[in-house]
């Protein structure tokens, strides 16, 4: 018994040098001692977990999923090592992309303990891989009420709401996606990534009025992305004879953010179309005053000084750049 006992001391220091070989990243120094665990004991569940996890974290995804599975079949196993198995297994199948077979088993993690933060945050990156948008929903919620608010997790409700309206769109489904971007706004006011994909429905179904309607919405919004509505805006304009509407647009934009370098380049555009090039320089200047580094902003005023000299082909020529550098 005294010699019993002596093992599991010796082999539990063994363990202990293993994990912080894992922790250093000394992974072969690590599977030499958890071999020589397992060797010495074939109970030791956690020495076994953790060789597979090391044989994943090397590419062996396979040799791994066969060490986890093996452990499920033992006997007198108690519900925190299952957890550990089934994690373990969960990670293992996510990394060959067997999404189904990881969400069943984050879900035994669950099984054995509902309130397991890991497990559903593991679920939700599932669900946003799969374009799940419900069932991410629903599991988001569980995480708020478990963070405890630490987290904001109704910014990604209302994403997701909006997303799983998007989806209904594209099935011609109009009023489940309408009741979707609602619920969205409720939950997150300053979301509105549903005028965005409200205004591209409608313009596709030929319903430009309405389009423009939702697209200015967005093109008022904070969405960072924005910006990539103001060109179909514009043509938007342009079908529906409303384009003097464009200047009066743009100048509230910029009125609301001046540092909007896309909308005063738009209004910029408007006014060279129009030959106002006056108008143009006067935008441009106004915006260098706290711009005066930006490349973008310094080369468009170097193109509207040429356009004014008449040199067309040095012009073309710094189109071709501003172009470069707006793709950036």
């Amino acid at each position: 018994m005294f010699f019993n006992f002596r093992k599991k001391k010796s082999l539990d220091n063994l363990y202990i040098l293993a994990l912080n070989a894992i922790f250093d990243g000394q992974d072969q120094k690590a599977l030499k001692l958890l071999r020589k665990i397992v060797t010495d004991n074939t109970d030791h569940i956690y020495a076994y977990i953790q060789i597979g996890n090391i044989l994943r974290t090397q590419g062996n995804y396979l040799g791994a999923i066969k060490i986890h599975q093996s452990l499920t079949v033992r006997p007198n196993l108690d519900s925190s090592m299952l957890k550990e198995i089934h994690r373990a297994l969960a990670l293992d199948f996510m990394e060959v992309k067997d999404f189904k077979k990881a969400e069943a088993e984050a879900n035994l993690v669950l099984k054995f303990d509902k309130k397991n933060l890991w497990a559903n945050k593991f679920l939700l990156n599932i669900y946003e891989k799969n374009e799940n948008w419900i069932d991410a929903i629903k599991i988001c919620k569980i995480i708020d009420k478990l963070s405890n608010g630490a987290m904001d997790y109704k910014i990604k409700i209302s994403k997701y709401m909006t997303y799983e309206g998007k989806k209904q769109l594209e099935g011609n489904f109009l009023n489940e996606a309408t009741k979707f971007f609602e619920k969205s706004k409720k939950v997150d006011p300053v979301n509105r990534l549903s005028d965005l994909f409200l205004g591209n429905y409608f313009y596709n179904q030929m319903d430009k009025s309405k389009a423009i309607e939702h697209w200015m919405e967005y093109a008022n919004s904070n969405d960072p992305d924005k910006h990539l509505v103001y060109k179909p805006l514009i043509n938007a304009f342009f079908e529906t004879n409303r384009f003097d509407e464009v200047e009066g647009f743009f100048k509230k934009i910029i009125d609301i953010n001046p540092e909007d370098l896309h909308a005063n380049l738009k209004l910029i555009n408007f006014y060279e179309q129009k030959g106002n090039f006056d108008e143009a320089l006067l935008i441009i200047k106004e915006y260098l005053k706290k711009n005066k580094n930006s490349t973008l902003a310094n080369l468009i005023y170097l193109k509207l000084k040429v356009i004014k000299s008449g040199n067309l082909e040095l012009n073309k020529d710094l189109e071709k750049i501003i172009e470069n550098e707006l793709e950036k």
